[in-house]
């Protein structure tokens, strides 16, 4: 228990190893677009990024129990704009990777 109403922001998980590099591509993207406060990236034990052969993570933007964040994340330009950070994440994920080889 942390209450979400004094402890939110961004975070994003992960759990292989290999996917590290991918989860911090997307927190410091997302943090650029809304800062909001770092909530770090975390290894955890979670279905939808354990069983994969590729990298993987779950973000989490913004929380929907927060009035105003619920209300953010219902706007078209706030999806967008969260899509948009994704998109150059993956994409400086890709890039750092093809300068490794």
């Amino acid at each position: 228990g942390v209450n979400p109403f004094l402890n939110n922001g961004t975070s994003v998980y992960y759990f292989q190893p290999f996917s590290v590099d991918l989860a911090r591509a997307f927190q410091r993207r997302l943090l650029a677009e809304f800062r909001l406060r770092d909530l770090g990236i975390g290894r955890a034990n979670l279905a939808l990024a354990r069983p994969t052969w590729m990298p993987s993570a779950l973000t989490e933007t913004m929380y929907r129990m927060i009035p105003q964040q619920e209300a953010a994340l219902r706007a078209p330009s706030v999806q967008e704009r969260i899509a948009r950070a994704h998109l150059r994440a993956i994409e400086d994920f890709l890039r750092a990777r093809a300068a490794e080889r």
